[in-house]
């Protein structure tokens, strides 16, 4: 459920970036909103891509936690907790999700200009996964 509704809310927010930007000059900041970034069409489109196809990675990922969640569980209960092997498929899914973040960013970076991007910092924290 948690991740229908962050697809939900990502695909309405960037939705929300074509309406005009004097508005959201003068109201609270809407996490995962880019209207304040000032998109062209083009970038609009480039990075409501990006953020599909990172959303669909993150599905996978979110799966796999649940996966690692439930080997884990069952690892506890064991007579002997295998350590190495919590270890390793531990690092192995926290580093799924550092690279899928990294390649967000690295998307993201080339889309926006230096104005953008320094805009886009401020708000940097929003768009990292928990």
């Amino acid at each position: 459920m948690k991740i229908l509704s962050l697809i939900f809310l990502v695909f309405s927010l960037v939705l929300i970036a074509d309406d005009d930007n004097e508005y959201y000059e003068h109201s609270l900041h809407i996490p995962r909103d880019l209207s304040y970034l000032d998109l062209s069409d083009t970038q609009k489109d480039l990075i409501k891509n990006i953020i599909k196809n990172n959303n669909k990675k993150l599905l996978q990922i979110y799966e796999d936690e649940e996966d690692f969640e439930k080997d884990a569980k069952k690892m506890f209960l064991n007579e002997n907790f295998d350590k190495q092997s919590y270890i390793k498929e531990s690092t192995k899914l926290k580093n799924k999700i550092i690279t899928l973040e990294a390649d967000f960013f690295n998307n993201i970076h080339h889309i926006l200009n230096k104005k953008q991007r320094e805009l886009f910092l401020i708000h940097l924290e929003e768009w990292e996964i928990d």
